[in-house]
């Protein structure tokens, strides 16, 4: 079982997707939030584009409409929890200097 668990933690170790804490949060206060705007924007006019893309007959107009309203509230919490991140990363990058 020891063995096991030496596995598991040097897989961890190799994987490239595995970041520490500290380059995470490295990474997210690197990220611009102009990048992020254009970035949200083109997501939310393709998912758009798709729900006005869905044939009639599988959907009603008022359906349609209700779906397009709850894409456009879901994508704009996404984009404020997103916001929220990258100030609270940004904070915590600042005070560990002290």
């Amino acid at each position: 079982m020891a063995e096991s668990d030496d596995e598991d933690s040097s897989t961890l170790t190799q994987n490239p997707a595995n970041k520490s804490r500290s380059e995470a949060v490295e990474t997210m206060s690197k990220t611009e939030a102009e990048d992020f705007i254009k970035t949200a924007i083109t997501i939310q006019a393709d998912a758009l584009k798709f729900i006005d893309g869905i044939p009639s007959r599988t959907f009603s107009k008022e359906n349609r409409n209700s779906f397009r309203e709850n894409m456009i509230n879901f994508m704009s919490l996404v984009a404020r929890q997103n916001a929220v991140l990258q100030l609270f990363m940004g904070s915590c990058t600042k005070k560990t200097s002290y």
